[in-house]
């Protein structure tokens, strides 16, 4: 049902979110060695790796949807690394401003791609991390997420 998907979607992302956001926007990264930008990336990624593996072991019983979480998480992912992709390339070749730094957007996605093996990424996952280096706000996301589940069961 969508109100049990939710119960255990909601959660999830929010805390991806927190993490990504966290890492991604309080930490001014020009004050840190590129050393202390890895550490905090990796630990970034084994905390979006528990939280996914969470997720996973909360879904694994229903097949269908399981798979069905990997299959978007897959698909959000691929295209949300190109589009961080071509507005890094955009970003840099143009004289606009951008509150997002796509490159270090796409960075981050890089290596959420290169920490879980196999693309096993719930869509929560995904959704958290790419609404919070795009700088989306979390109740924002949380909307989407029920928005997103409303409309697959009406349609």
């Amino acid at each position: 049902s969508v109100e049990s998907y939710l119960q255990q979607a909601a959660p999830i992302v929010a805390r991806v979110h927190e993490a990504a956001w966290k890492e991604h926007h309080t930490a001014n990264a020009s004050s840190l060695s590129l050393l202390d930008q890895e550490e905090q990336q990796q630990l970034l990624m084994q905390r979006l790796q528990q939280l996914n593996q969470r997720y996973h072991l909360a879904l694994v019983s229903n097949g269908p949807a399981c798979e069905a979480s990997l299959i978007q998480g897959k698909g959000l992912l691929r295209v949300a690394l190109q589009w961080t992709a071509d507005m890094a390339n955009y970003s840099s070749s143009s004289l606009s401003s951008h509150d997002c730094d796509y490159q270090r957007a796409h960075d981050t996605l890089r290596a959420l791609e290169q920490t879980l093996p196999n693309n096993h990424l719930h869509l929560v996952t995904v959704l958290g991390t790419v609404a919070a280096v795009l700088k989306v706000p979390q109740v924002s996301v949380l909307s989407l997420l029920g928005y997103g589940m409303a409309r697959d069961v009406i349609s």
